[in-house]
């Protein structure tokens, strides 16, 4: 092992586990030795069964069910004995060390009966928080920083898939930040990280967000550091007193203190951009030279993920609507079984004060809203019967139109004038609406000739971009950055979405699909018969009250 990645053993690990409460059960166990800043040998998993029941969130969320973990989990007092002789008296590190370690692995070895394995290290995300300070991802989640790095795709949300995500982490992020800042063993690791430090964005108060050292010219943030400084509560009071320290050594004439996007390759510039979006760079006062390659990879990093999230949306849309074309009769009739139980209820309600003109009223009311549902329907179905899933042909074609023109066309190339950039903006938008809708068309006519294109549509640009000075780019980049991370933190909710693990599913397993309509199909029946019970009661209390049936037809 190189002496500059030092040669410290240490093992990493990541459990996936029943709750967050107490008592808390491991389902699933991975850990990684590593030497220095290296993985050493082949990572262990387990599954664990500890005989309790688990959680239907947890359940949809990791996969695993207690008939899963009785068939191929091991019984917990094995999977640990095995994780002792891995671990030996190496110290144990997480990527969040106080749940994990703390909260998870003490208290369930304490309920167990077994001595602790190895001995507490240190925590991955306090480590990360502050080597990649200002964080350029928006936050310091895994899968968000996995994303924001063109990680490779791990199994997320299982405890091998995060370990390795975090292996890929440490060499492609950590490690230069860490060399760079001489930490090459557990001592100067710890010692790092127990020197007082807070982010340089304030994650809290009315200046939430903002970076610290903007107080260097905003007398109201600086005003407000001052007050914080005077707190009676001692951690606000730390806090206040250290921002105030630090502005105190700032350097003025600081740019970008880091640029955390990736490596350009001084070799061969011809590679610089795709090396560009990989791994990390830092740079304290870039040049212009270098900026331009860093907003050149930003730009094609914030089309690459506009095109993962259209693929997943795409695919997410599709299986909705084969669902809703197959589902559709189904829920039109409980649509309208709900607007006549409704209906039915204020009639009721209004049984000793109801008057001929309201009565009427109200049927005409029932009437023009069945009408409604029916027109509603109707077009949703029309709608879901023209949404297409982009053949895989496509997906590469889209992909490189896309990234293309949106270098041309994105609105931070002129952020500086206001007029230019509403034409960009509108520009960029119809790019993205042919790209969401597949439309290789219009993106393929845009390519071509874009002056032709917007002349049709009556538009036109200046296209001489205001790119000229090292503030001008850096400010383009840090739009670019936020744009990354919104469109990051929207791939990341969709992929939560139970509408998305269903076109997963459905992915691998097409007549899933046909499963999943038949058993929601089942559920709509016995809705629609809870309903017409309902309004068959309702039906009968009228009659009893008035002598006469409701003016909405039959029970059906």
């Amino acid at each position: 092992m190189s002496e500059t990645l030092g040669d410290f053993e240490w093992i990493l690990i990541d459990t996936e586990t029943t709750g967050l409460r107490q008592p808390i059960f491991v389902i699933d166990l991975a850990a990684q030795r590593m030497c220095g800043w290296r993985p050493v040998g082949e990572p262990i998993q387990f599954m664990v069964n500890h005989g309790v029941n688990i959680p239907n969130e947890i359940s949809r969320k990791f996969g695993y069910t207690r008939e899963i973990l009785e068939r191929d989990g091991y019984p917990p007092l094995d999977v640990y004995e095995h994780f002792r002789e891995y671990v030996g008296h190496r110290s144990i590190c997480a990527y969040n060390l106080k749940f994990d370690w703390d909260n998870v692995l003490i208290n369930e070895w304490e309920r167990l009966g077994i001595a602790e394995i190895g001995t507490r290290g240190f925590c991955l995300y306090e480590l990360t928080r502050r080597l990649v300070d200002p964080v350029p991802a928006g936050n310091c989640k895994l899968q968000t920083l996995r994303q924001f790095y063109r990680l490779p795709e791990r199994r997320a949300h299982t405890a091998l898939g995060d370990v390795l995500t975090v292996v890929d982490l440490i060499d492609r992020v950590l490690l230069p930040l860490a060399l760079d800042r001489g930490l090459v063993d557990q001592k100067s690791i710890a010692s790092y990280l127990n020197v007082e430090w807070y982010p340089r964005r304030l994650s809290f108060g009315r200046f939430k967000g903002r970076d610290f050292k903007d107080a260097i010219n905003d007398k109201s943030l600086h005003e407000w550091l001052t007050w914080l400084s005077a707190s009676k509560n001692p951690m606000t009071k730390s806090m206040g007193r250290w921002y105030l320290a630090q502005l105190a050594s700032v350097d003025l004439d600081e740019n970008i203190s880091a640029i955390a996007v990736s490596a350009i390759d001084s070799q061969d510039p011809a590679k610089s951009v795709d090396n560009t979006r990989r791994g990390i760079i830092v740079y304290q006062n870039p040049s212009l030279a270098q900026l331009r390659k860093v907003v050149a990879a930003a730009r094609e990093r914030l089309a690459d993920l506009e095109v993962i999230y259209s693929r997943d949306l795409n695919k997410t849309q599709v299986v909705q609507a084969r669902l809703f074309v197959l589902l559709k009769d189904d829920y039109q009739i409980l649509d309208e079984l709900r607007l006549r139980r409704d209906t039915l209820e204020e009639i009721v309600a209004s049984l000793f004060i109801i008057e001929e003109q309201l009565l009427d009223q109200i049927s005409f009311d029932y009437e023009y809203a069945k009408e409604q549902i029916s027109r509603e329907y109707e077009s949703a179905s029309h709608k879901a019967e023209g949404v297409k899933e982009f053949p895989e042909e496509q997906q590469g074609e889209l992909k490189e139109l896309f990234r293309k023109l949106i270098r041309i066309f994105h609105p931070d190339r002129v952020f500086y004038d206001d007029d230019k950039k509403k034409s960009y903006t509108v520009i960029t938008q119809l790019i993205i609406e042919a790209r969401d809708a597949g439309d290789l068309a219009s993106l393929r006519e845009i390519a071509d000739d874009y002056r032709g294109y917007l002349s049709k549509h009556g538009l036109s640009i200046d296209e001489a971009a205001g790119e000229d000075t090292e503030d001008q780019l850096s400010r383009i980049y840090m739009s670019l950055q936020s744009r990354i991370i919104e469109i990051i933190d929207k791939i990341d909710s969709l992929r939560l979405t139970k509408d998305y693990e269903l076109a997963v599913l459905c992915a691998r397993r097409p007549n899933h699909i046909i499963e999943v309509a038949s058993k929601r199909r089942v559920d709509l029946v016995e809705e629609c018969s809870r309903l017409r019970g309902e309004i068959a009661a309702l039906t009968e209390e009228i009659f009893q009250a008035t002598g006469e049936y409701p003016p909405l037809g039959g029970t059906d």
